[in-house]
């Protein structure tokens, strides 16, 4: 049975009081319990007060190294305590993995290489091949590369008012990006759960852009969230269907379905289709013409790891195909994860831990400007978006110019943070205009429920039909420069009809139609 510590003396930011013999033993058996099941969360808050207590015991440096390499509360703290290990007659054998990692971590590339060939050569080139130690290396390699040709962006913490002191992760936009979902694991969450690794089990929030701050962040309530795993995953590019991951209890970790009717979103159902795998589903993205789905999964035919697939539905028969795996250009030996679809239905981004990778998962694009090509190979989206930590998780607003990310980085409030993030070019070619139309009755009242269709004038290509906010009367789409022609209809309302010309140079990238049905 573990000691209850208070938590003051556990997680006190001064030097704690000193420990009697009887405290640290009782205190070690805590700790090593805790590491032992993989739980490093509460191990590396027993071992920073058991290594102030005694500062050069090895045991203690090396798993408070290995604690805090394995969470993501402050891993460059891990160099420290490793170093006081090396060299040691008593020191775990591998120890020095670990320290080439925290090294790999502060960003001192070479000397991590140096570190992780010697743990090669110490072993004799028989390591583990869950330790990735020549993919390790390799990231180092890429790293060194990237790091010469840093991209021209902009990060902003969306600030305390949304981040948590724990992870906030995988924020999920719409083309209008006024109003930001994303996941959470801080305290308050639905049920109150903590997982055998002390993180609360995870709820979807969202937050409202104020254009000088956000909202502070509040739960999709209970028609999202319950006591199990709860991840928005998607939302339209109109912001009103979404796609939620969830696990535990009854589900399976398939793919959830939710719609928005009004201000609120209904109760989510499994979705339409089951995307014909028993596998966990960590990834999903409809394409914007509802036609392709692309989805993350471990099943057969992969490349190795999960690998990103598609099912196209067929129009005339309402059947969706087999999964059909993207390729090589996309897919690696390792793995893929959160593909994710500019509203252009041709510019696909999605994380990597091959290819080229820095550290991690990186952020990749990869594009089809034809349905009969091949998708490119896939770009590393470079540093500083990339970093040598986890990236894996990027969507923009109908732009192109501006994403959200969640990101370690040295002005975070805790672990992962989400960010906005502005770029000096646009990610897409050719850039994008975000054009949010607004359907009004004669009385100027929103149109609720009114159907917006949007064309090309010349060819008549059809950019998407929606219904529009059942709440606000509006309907958002992202377009390139062009002419468009423009229906709106309403069997009670009224309709109209109207021709308009997005120029590409719009202040903001943005334009705002007001139409009144008759």
């Amino acid at each position: 049975m573990l000691f209850l510590w208070s938590a003051d003396f556990l997680h006190a930011q001064k030097k704690p009081p000193a420990l009697s013999k009887d405290q640290i033993s009782a205190m070690k058996k805590d700790a090593s319990e805790f590491f032992k099941n993989e739980n490093y969360r509460e191990a590396l808050i027993r071992y920073k007060n058991l290594q102030v207590a005694e500062p050069d015991n090895v045991d203690f440096n090396y798993k408070l190294g290995v604690s805090y390499l394995k969470t993501n509360i402050d891993k460059k703290k891990a160099a420290e305590h490793l170093k006081t290990v090396i060299g040691r007659k008593d020191a775990p054998k591998d120890a020095l993995y670990y320290e080439a990692q925290a090294l790999f971590y502060n960003n001192e590339f070479n000397e991590a290489i140096d570190n992780f060939e010697k743990y090669n050569e110490a072993n004799h080139g028989k390591t583990n091949p869950k330790l990735m130690l020549n993919q390790h290396i390799e990231w180092c390699h890429n790293a060194l590369d990237l790091m010469k040709k840093p991209m021209d962006i902009r990060f902003d913490n969306l600030g305390k008012t949304v981040n948590s002191p724990t992870a906030d992760y995988r924020p999920v936009v719409a083309v209008n990006d006024s109003l930001i979902y994303f996941s959470s694991n801080r305290k308050g969450n639905l049920g109150g759960l903590v997982d055998g690794f002390g993180e609360y089990i995870t709820d979807v929030y969202y937050t409202t852009n104020l254009d000088t701050s956000w909202t502070k962040a509040k739960s999709t309530g209970t028609n999202i969230n319950t006591e199990t795993y709860d991840e928005a995953m998607y939302v339209t590019p109109n912001g009103d269907k979404m796609l939620v991951y969830r696990e535990g209890g009854d589900a399976d970790g398939n793919v959830y379905f939710t719609e928005l009717k009004g201000k609120q979103w209904n109760k989510i159902v499994p979705f339409e289709v089951e995307l014909l795998t028993k596998e966990k589903i960590t990834g999903a993205v409809i394409s914007p013409d509802g036609r392709t789905i692309y989805f993350t999964a471990d099943m057969k035919g992969t490349k190795g790891g999960m690998d990103i697939w598609k099912i196209e539905k067929d129009t005339s028969t309402g059947k969706w195909s087999d999964p059909v795996n993207l390729g090589d250009a996309v897919n690696t030996p390792f793995n893929e994860m959160n593909p994710w679809i500019f509203p252009d239905g041709k510019t696909l981004f999605f994380a990597s831990q091959g290819h080229n990778s820095m550290g991690g998962y990186d952020m990749f694009k990869s594009v089809q400007p034809d349905p009969r090509q091949g998708w490119s190979k896939a770009e590393n989206l470079g540093y500083p978006l990339n970093t040598v930590y986890d990236d894996n998780d990027l969507q923009l607003n109908g732009t192109g110019m501006t994403g959200y990310i969640s990101a370690i980085r040295d002005d975070g409030y805790g672990e992962t943070d989400i960010y906005k993030v502005s770029f000096k070019q646009s990610l897409i070619n050719p850039p994008y205009v975000f054009v949010k139309i607004r359907a009004m009755t004669p009385t100027g009242l929103p149109a609720k429920e009114a159907i917006c269709t949007v064309t090309k004038k010349s060819t008549g290509e059809l950019m998407g039909t929606l219904m529009a906010n059942t709440s606000t009367g509006t309907v958002n789409y992202s377009l390139p420069a062009g002419d468009y022609r423009i229906k709106i209809r309403s069997p009670k309302i009224g309709k109209a009809d109207d021709d308009f010309e997005v120029k590409g140079d719009e202040k903001g990238n943005k334009k705002i139609l007001v139409y009144v049905l008759k």
